[in-house]
C-alpha cells in the first residue's frame, strides 16, 4: 500500500448525521449495508465511468484501510477516485453481521454518486435496484 500519510495530526471519525451541511475537511465517508444495497452502491460508482476494472476494487487489507485509509488517500499506492470494497479482513467477523458489507468511498466519488442518482437505475429503474419479486 506504500507509505501511509494522515491529512493532519489527528484524524476524525464520525457519523454523517453529525456532520456540519458544509464540511470541507470530509475526505472520505464509509457506507454499510446488504449484499444488494452494496451492489447498489457499486454500480453507482461505475455508472458514468468507461473504465470496467477500476472504480471499486476489493482490495486485501484490515478493515481501516478499506473503510478510511484507502478512500481518504492516506496509502500511497491507493488508486484515487476508486471506491473500497469489503471488508476482506475476516478478524472484523464478530462485530459486523453476517449479511452486512462496506463501501469506502472518496468523497469526490460519493459527490459524482450523489450527482447521478437521478440519472441512473436508481431513480429510473427502481424496480431493477430494488426488486419486489425475486427469482429463487
Amino acid at each position: 500500500m506504500g507509505k501511509i500519510t494522515t491529512p493532519a495530526r489527528n484524524v476524525v471519525i464520525q457519523a454523517c448525521d453529525d456532520l456540519p451541511d458544509r464540511a470541507p475537511d470530509v475526505l472520505a465517508i464509509s457506507l454499510f449495508g446488504t449484499a444488494e444495497q452494496v451492489r447498489n452502491l457499486g454500480a453507482l460508482v461505475h455508472f458514468d465511468r468507461e473504465e470496467p476494472f477500476f472504480p471499486v476494487i476489493v482490495p486485501w487489507g484490515p478493515v481501516c484501510s478499506t473503510l478510511i485509509t484507502f478512500p481518504a488517500g492516506m496509502a500511497q499506492n491507493a488508486p484515487a477516485k476508486t471506491a473500497f470494497m469489503g471488508p476482506q479482513d475476516p478478524t472484523m467477523n464478530y462485530a459486523l453481521p453476517a449479511d452486512t458489507m462496506a463501501l469506502g468511498v472518496p468523497i469526490s466519488v460519493a459527490q459524482r454518486m450523489a450527482e447521478n442518482i437521478p440519472l441512473s437505475f436508481v431513480a429510473r429503474r427502481t424496480d431493477v435496484a430494488f426488486p419486489g419479486r425475486r427469482e429463487v
